[in-house]
This record gives C-alpha cells, sequence and structure tokens, in this order.
C-alpha cells in the first residue's frame, strides 16, 4: 500500500480515490449543488482573466473507470461518495460527474464493441485491416449503436436521479486520431500515412463528422448542468472547450500532426469554443510546435499582428509552411544560452564534445544556420532603435486592443441582456398561447362533458321518479312483512343503478380535471396512457355521431412523458378530426390510432378518412393562428401549440402527410431516454 509520503507507482490506479458508495438517496443534492455555485463566479473570474491560478482536487474513484461502468448505478454511487469527500478539502474548483462507458464511443459508428477483461475497463478490438475496408463499412449514427444509447441513458440516468442539479461532463472523447487508431490494424494505421494518405484524411475527417453530431446530442440532453471541458481536466460551467483524448501525438511528427493532426481538432474546436486534449505520455516537445503553427497561422490570417521567437526555428517553419506568406521583420538583441549535455560518469565523450565545437569556424557555424533559415546574421548598431521599430507599433496596437476589447465587452454584455429578455418573452409568449389553447379547448370539453351527464342525469331522475310513484300508488304493502322485504329489495335495485351513474359522472369529472392539471415533471408512462386518456373523455361523445375509433396497438413501452400534455395533442388532432368529419359531412367516418416502434424510436399516428389537407396549405397548418375553420369556431393555436409540446417539451417529432383518403399525423419519441423498456 502507499503510505502519505510515498507515491508508489506499482500500485494500479495509484491516484485513486478509496470511496463507499453512497446512494441518491443519501446524498445532500441542495448542498452540493450550493458548494459548487459558491465557486462558480471565482471561475468566470478567472476564465475572463489573461492570466491566474486556480486549485483543482480531481477525486477520481478507480472503479468507475473499469469494468463497473457495466453499471450505472454502482458508477453513479461511487462518484457522490467521491463528490461528497470532495468537499472535505479546499479547492476552486468543483467535482464533476462523469458518464464514463469506456473510450469506444466514436468507434462504436464503425461496428467497433467492447471486449470486457473481468475488473478491467472495456477493450476494442480493432474491426478492420486497412483504411479502404473502414472507408467501404455504412457507418451509422452513434445513438443508434450499443455503446452510444448506454451512454445516453447513464447521462439521463444522473440526470434523473440528481434532479439536473449537480454538474456533469460528456462523455470520455477520443480525439479523430486515437478513434483511428481503434478501429484500424495499429500496423497497417501507421503505415497509411505513407501508403494512403488521402484515405486516412478522409477516415478522419468523417470521423470527426460523427464526434461532432454526438457531443451536440449529448450537449443538448445534459443542458445546464454541463461542464467543460471534460473528461481527464478541470472542468466548470464557467469554461469552454472540448477535452478530447489524443495520445498518438506522442508518436506522430510535427509535420504529420500538422498535416493530419490540426485541421480535425481546429474543426471540432469550432464548434465548441475551442479544443482541448489531454495525452497518456511526454508529449511537451509538441507544445512549441503547436504554439508555433497555430500563432505564424493567425499572423498569416490577419488576427495577429506579429509573432515573437527563437530566430532558427521559426524560420525553420516559416520556410516548411509559410514561404511566400510570411517573412522575418526584424531580431531583439537577446542571445539565448544553449548546450550540450553528458553523463557525469563519460568525461572523454564530453571533451572530444567541446573540442569538436571549440573547432567549429564561426563561418561554419553561419553557414549551418542559413540552412536552418534564410536570413543573414548581423550586429545591430542600434539596439535600442531596432527595438523601438519592434515594439512601438507592438504597444500602439496593446492600446487599440485594449480599448476594442472593452467597447466589444460592453456591448457583448447589453447584446446578452437583451437576448436574455427576448427568449423571457417568448417563453411568456408560448406560455399564454398554450393556455389560450386550453381554454378554447375548455370550452369544447364543457359541452362534451353536458352531454354524457345529459343521460345518467335523466337516469337519476327517473329512479327516483320511479321510487316516488311506487310509494304513491301504494304497489307495495308496507303494512307486512313481505311487501316490506320486497320493497327494500327495490330500493337496493335502484340504489345500485343510482351509485353507477354516479360513479361514471364522478368518473367524467376527473378525466376533466386530470386534462387541466399540468404536469410538473416528466413521468414514466405507458406509450399508451395518454391515448386511453384521451379516448375516455372524447369517445362516447364521437360513438354519439357515428364515429369509428379503431385501436391498433404495437407496442405499449414505458417512456418519460409530461402525460397530461401528449393527451392534450391527441384531444386537439381527433378534434380536428371530427369537426372536418362535420364540415365535409364524411359518410362512414373512421379514426385509426397506432402504436409502432420504428428505428429504435416509439411512434403515436393519428388517421382519419376525412379527404387530406390540401396541398396549398399544407405548409401553413403549424403556424400560430392559421386556422381551416371559421373565426367562431378556430382559434388557430392547437397545431402550433402541438408541435411546441412534441418537439420543444419531449425532443420528438410532429409531421403531417396526406394518405390514401385522408390525413395522418405522426408522433415520434426517441428512445434513449432513460426509463424506456
Amino acid at each position: 500500500m502507499a503510505n502519505n509520503n510515498i507515491f508508489d507507482a506499482g500500485i494500479a490506479d495509484s491516484q485513486g480515490t478509496s470511496v463507499v458508495p453512497l446512494s441518491p438517496d443519501s446524498f445532500d443534492i441542495e448542498k452540493y449543488a450550493d458548494y459548487e455555485a459558491a465557486l462558480l463566479e471565482k471561475n468566470r473570474q478567472f476564465w475572463k482573466a489573461d492570466s491566474g491560478v486556480l486549485v483543482y482536487r480531481r477525486f477520481r474513484v478507480p472503479e468507475v473507470f473499469s469494468y463497473s461502468c457495466k453499471d450505472r448505478e454502482l458508477s453513479l454511487s461511487l462518484q457522490l461518495a467521491a463528490l461528497e469527500k470532495s468537499m472535505e478539502y479546499k479547492a476552486d474548483i468543483a467535482n464533476f460527474l462523469e458518464p464514463w462507458y469506456g473510450i469506444g464511443t466514436v468507434a462504436a459508428a464503425f461496428g467497433a464493441e467492447y471486449e470486457w477483461p473481468k475488473g478491467q475497463a472495456p477493450g476494442i478490438k480493432a474491426p478492420f485491416k486497412t483504411i479502404a475496408e473502414a472507408l467501404e463499412y455504412d457507418v451509422v449514427p452513434i445513438e443508434h449503436t450499443d455503446i452510444g444509447k448506454q451512454t445516453l441513458g447513464m447521462i439521463e440516468y444522473f440526470l434523473e436521479k440528481t434532479k439536473g442539479k449537480i454538474p456533469l461532463s460528456l462523455t470520455d472523447i477520443q480525439s479523430p486520431m486515437n478513434v483511428a487508431s481503434e478501429i484500424i490494424d495499429i500496423n497497417n494505421f501507421f503505415m497509411s500515412f505513407i501508403d494512403n494518405p488521402e484515405g486516412l484524411k478522409k477516415l478522419l475527417a468523417l470521423i470527426s463528422d460523427l464526434l461532432i453530431d454526438f457531443t451536440k446530442k449529448q450537449v443538448h440532453l445534459i443542458g445546464d448542468a454541463l461542464v467543460w471541458p471534460g473528461h481527464g481536466f478541470a472542468g466548470s460551467k464557467a469554461f469552454s472547450g472540448l477535452g478530447m483524448s489524443d495520445d498518438t501525438i506522442v508518436m506522430l511528427s510535427n509535420d504529420y500532426y500538422k498535416e493530419f493532426a490540426a485541421p480535425n481538432m481546429s474543426k471540432i474546436g469550432n464548434h465548441f469554443g475551442g479544443a482541448v486534449f489531454h495525452s497518456c505520455g511526454n508529449w511537451s516537445d509538441r507544445v512549441r510546435f503547436v504554439k508555433q503553427i497555430i500563432g505564424l497561422k493567425m499572423v498569416e490570417e490577419g488576427e495577429l499582428y506579429g509573432f515573437i521567437d527563437s530566430l532558427t526555428p521559426i524560420s525553420y517553419q516559416i520556410q516548411k509552411h509559410f514561404p511566400r506568406q510570411l517573412k522575418i521583420a526584424g531580431q531583439l538583441n537577446e542571445k539565448l544560452e544553449m548546450g550540450i549535455a553528458t553523463h557525469k560518469n563519460e568525461p572523454l565523450l564530453l571533451a572530444i564534445l567541446e573540442k569538436s565545437i571549440n573547432s567549429i569556424k564561426d563561418e561554419t557555424k553561419q553557414n549551418i544556420l542559413q540552412r536552418w533559415g534564410s536570413y543573414k546574421f548581423q550586429q545591430s548598431n542600434s539596439a535600442a532603435k531596432t527595438a523601438w521599430k519592434i515594439l512601438s507599433p507592438i504597444l500602439l496596437l496593446g492600446i487599440l486592443l485594449l480599448i476594442s476589447h472593452y467597447v466589444l465587452r460592453q456591448y457583448n454584455k447589453k447584446l446578452k441582456k437583451q437576448v436574455q429578455q427576448n427568449i423571457e418573452e417568448l417563453r411568456e409568449k408560448d406560455e399564454i398561447l398554450l393556455q389560450k389553447q386550453r381554454m378554447a379547448a375548455m370550452g369544447e370539453m364543457l359541452s362534451m362533458i353536458a352531454h354524457q351527464w345529459r343521460q345518467p342525469l335523466g337516469a337519476i331522475n327517473f329512479a327516483l321518479m320511479g321510487i316516488e310513484v311506487k310509494l304513491a300508488s301504494g304497489y307495495f304493502n308496507l303494512e307486512t312483512k313481505d311487501g316490506r322485504e320486497k320493497f327494500l329489495t327495490y330500493l337496493e335495485k335502484k340504489h345500485q343503478s343510482i351509485n353507477e351513474y354516479v360513479q361514471h359522472l364522478s368518473t367524467t369529472t376527473d378525466d376533466f380535471r386530470n386534462f387541466f392539471n399540468p404536469n410538473k415533471s416528466k413521468e414514466a408512462v405507458p406509450l399508451t396512457s395518454p391515448i386511453e386518456n384521451a379516448l375516455s373523455i372524447v369517445q362516447i361523445h364521437m360513438e354519439k355521431r357515428d364515429i369509428k375509433i379503431i385501436k391498433e396497438y404495437q407496442t405499449d413501452a414505458t417512456l418519460p412523458l409530461y402525460s397530461n400534455e401528449v393527451m392534450q395533442v391527441i384531444l386537439t388532432l381527433l378534434k380536428n378530426a371530427e369537426d372536418n368529419f362535420l364540415i365535409k359531412k364524411i359518410p362512414d367516418p373512421k379514426i385509426t390510432i397506432k402504436t409502432q416502434k420504428i428505428n429504435n424510436n416509439l411512434m403515436i399516428s393519428i388517421e382519419d378518412n376525412g379527404g387530406g389537407i390540401p396541398k396549398d396549405i399544407v405548409a401553413k397548418i403549424f403556424e400560430p393562428y392559421y386556422s381551416t375553420k371559421d373565426d367562431k369556431n378556430g382559434t388557430g393555436l392547437g397545431l402550433y401549440m402541438s408541435r411546441i409540446i412534441i418537439e420543444n417539451h419531449h425532443n420528438g417529432n410532429l409531421r403531417m402527410k396526406n394518405s390514401d383518403g385522408g390525413v395522418c399525423f405522426e408522433m415520434t419519441f426517441k428512445t434513449y431516454f432513460a426509463g424506456v423498456n
């Protein structure tokens, strides 16, 4: 075991934190949310500043990043225990939850599957021998793969159990170069830099597109709980940039990295506020190269006025990558002391090197330097004058940048405030429209309820009148025991009949109340539940108008819904179909309601035989205030609000299509949410 003073690299995951699993019910969510919120402002100030230091203490539980990742409940319990422990230590950045499920997320799009060595993290066996095989493979979106579904399901589970109040990162994302090395035989992968460079570039571009698309889905799903950059980094809601693992950087030359890796890293970074990467290896010698290439590129594109670096390497980079675009404008009179080292036990080698270096003439040194650069080395007669020529435009540029930065910052603040205000106004508008549509539906509901109540109320009244007539006519001889028993039997029968009618009235009232009781949160319900709730309100009314309801349920999977909102959409579609039947006087009107599972999505479709929607108004039916009914009977909000409910509130899709003899509306719900079975 490692004690407090010795770091034992021989122990598996020496940096790991040992914890006892803590269930979500035992974890104080509000306390940790307050703890993170207290640090967030400090994170924002740091991110805005030009320099500074924040302390981050990472509490990494080894089991989370090994075999136990298969069990999302255990993974969450271990991570919650680590979060609770992290609050005992002073730090500037809060720890966060990670939906870690191995490193094969993007590779799964190419058919890669996990191998699960006991007690270890999942491994990947390369599915292809060559680049050509990978390019011929029919890739699928990551969210449709088993690994992608498990990752998104883990995110949804974490959010559900923590109420979305605990910071949560994206899953472990591998760079395009890493992914390519996972799916191609490793020997052929490195040979492809030489024998198939164009194919490798195509594969890396394809991987980048898949990575970007799946990352956007994670960002949308996590929402306000998201921290950046993610796995392996100090993460905060105040930071930006997408974190990636890029282990292959240590095995590529600078030229190969610039040609093959850098374009895709830049492409990905443009979508997520920058690209951030970590590597399991010593890549410190690449930092200078990356900075040089980026700096010179920014000068070439006019984003920087100039770039300062050591004369020899910067001249080499200009000749190599920007021979016609850039030139060295001047030099500072500064010298860098450099040397060559040998092992202390090799004095003879040191003597040989010193003698060799001292024997090199100045002219020879100049020739060597000239091979590295297209400049001529000359002693400056006026170092101060040269320095001023270089520094004066830099100082002027700095002043202009400060002024423009201040003006831009003030403008951004104003713009951000205006955007937020507009967003709030749009939300309020949608709420008002939703309420208006509900009020319109309420009038129709009251009419249907009054119609449904008429028959049972009449039956109750008839039963009471029957009792009164029997008593008045002396039908029962209450003076005899037999007459009294017959009368009591008669009363019991009538009481039972009246009670059944009252229960029917009560059920109708409950249906009405439930419809107008908005859900506070999603509930896991069968797909058919909102359909049956809607039909309990309108089916009797429609059957009395000879409208036939046909139910074809092919699935009854459970998924999280705002059930009453979906019921409102179904009622709107049913009522529109009924109105269309009456207006067009359709003979033998029918409505078919189906539930299906298609391409891993759940669907509710409602189809009628009412003649369809004219092509010239199809594009307008989902617009607010557009109605095919007269002003008296139509608000023009039903379909508009239905689309908002399905697409904005449920991340689904609502579309219509004309079918044979009618119109079909389809509601599609994605099934990667946790809880779908």
